[in-house]
């Protein structure tokens, strides 16, 4: 019975998660009449693939994706080299600042990130990186967060791996190429997961550094469609479907690795 009551709240908070999600991609199949119908309906009465012919085609969208894609790739490929190389630096060679970089990384985490976006933003205009795919990368290419989950990560490794690679001669760089980033990898997927989808999804500095249509998001994009149709929710939520492709992609080929790094957070060491 308690495990029956247990799947059944799992199931409830389950269906509240991905209840949006669900309705957002059966009504991108809707017709307008049937999106604005009262009582609304979940599941469409007619099937049209329209809204989304329209939507590619309203703006242009395919711009959108790549530049999302490439934004969301170069950082999370500079998120995850930097945050390695700084962990390993706090955990395994471990100086006398490792406990205050510690304090500063925690402060980086805390501290709310668009505060930091003024002078960010005063940075790229004094270098004349605004409105350019430079300035647009810019602010993701180190995060405060991406450094304390890998400081954690590593903290549960088996020291003993490093001293025995440091007897048999490997340098620094050598243990983290080989040993470190290896068995890391669980970890470094989840960081990739999460870095991706955060980058993917933010809205206030694309907005803030481009002024170009070329430069847009897919956020961006996506609130550029209330500028050509308003009325036309179907245009919406077909280009919000297709936003949320790419991340279901990546997550399905990370999962594996996803799932083996929370079984590796309760390892005993």
């Amino acid at each position: 019975m308690a495990s029956a009551l247990k799947y059944l709240a799992l199931g409830f908070f389950a269906l509240i998660s991905i209840g949006p999600f669900i309705w957002i991609v059966l009504s991108s199949f809707k017709p307008l009449r049937e999106i604005v119908s009262l009582p609304p309906t979940l599941w469409p009465q007619t099937w049209t693939v329209s809204n989304f012919v329209s939507a590619w085609n309203a703006v242009p969208y395919g711009r959108y994706l790549i530049n999302s894609i490439m934004v969301s790739t170069i950082s999370t490929i500079s998120v995850v080299f930097i945050s390695c190389l700084a962990a390993y630096s706090i955990v395994i060679l471990r100086s006398r600042l490792s406990r205050f970089i510690d304090v500063l990384v925690a402060i980086g985490i805390i501290m709310p990130t668009q505060i930091t976006f003024i002078p960010m933003f005063q940075m790229a205009k004094s270098f004349g990186l605004v409105d350019s795919y430079a300035g647009l990368i810019m602010p993701y290419l180190s995060t405060a967060f991406g450094v304390y989950m890998m400081t954690s990560f590593f903290r549960m490794l088996p020291y003993s791996l490093v001293d025995a690679a440091r007897i048999d001669g490997l340098n620094e760089l050598g243990i983290i190429t080989k040993i470190i980033i290896p068995i890391s990898r669980p970890g470094i997927t989840t960081l990739v997961i999460f870095n991706f989808q955060q980058v993917w999804k933010d809205f206030f500095w694309p907005m803030l550094i481009t002024n170009s249509t070329t430069l847009r998001t897919v956020p961006i994009g996506i609130s550029a469609f209330t500028q050509v149709d308003s009325q036309n929710q179907g245009w919406i939520l077909a280009a919000a479907t297709i936003s949320i492709v790419p991340l279901f992609v990546m997550y399905m080929f990370f999962q594996k690795q996803f799932y083996e790094s929370t079984a590796f957070s309760g390892m005993k060491l």
